[in-house]
């Protein structure tokens, strides 16, 4: 039996590979819900960075009066991040858009802004928790609300 012998059905290959898409039918229902959810994300990401960017001193700031960073430290992250942020956010609208590996990018997604999240709570909000502004801990909030849309995807996707 030669290679070009074998046959696999459409169903077949959906079996054999059903991390690489979602039924077209249950992401045409999801896929409004996500892009509203990823524009939310994508909104709060940029207010977040227009603040550190032009009021640095209520993204991580204490109640002495404290920066927990200096400024060029903070304009290389928020550069660094919003670099990272572009990437990820392209391949995640075309995997969604096209439906190709969206599993697999979502779960990446969530890993990468999961762990930015938690490298920030350790190295500068754990730290200095108690002494926070009440901005900072806002700001600290508009963190954890990008995160719950991105596991609420998560889970949708899940359950398709």
């Amino acid at each position: 039996m030669r290679d070009d012998d074998i046959i696999v059905t459409e169903e077949e290959l959906r079996a054999l590979l059903d991390h690489h898409e979602v039924s077209d039918e249950r992401l045409k229902g999801l896929r409004p819900i996500i892009y509203v959810r990823s524009f939310l994300v994508a909104f709060i990401i940029g207010v977040r960075v227009v603040i550190a960017i032009y009021f640095p001193e209520y993204l991580a700031a204490t109640i002495y009066n404290e920066q927990l960073l200096d400024s060029e430290s903070l304009r290389l992250m928020v550069q660094l991040r919003l670099i990272l942020a572009f990437v990820v956010a392209t391949v995640y609208i075309y995997s969604l858009h096209k439906n190709f590996y969206f599993r697999s990018v979502n779960v990446a997604l969530l890993v990468i802004f999961s762990s930015l999240f938690w490298s920030d709570l350790e190295s500068i909000i754990f730290p200095a928790l108690i002494d926070l502004t009440y901005p900072s801990i806002v700001m600290v909030l508009l963190r954890v609300v990008p995160l719950i849309f991105i596991i609420q995807n998560y889970r949708d996707l899940r359950q398709a």
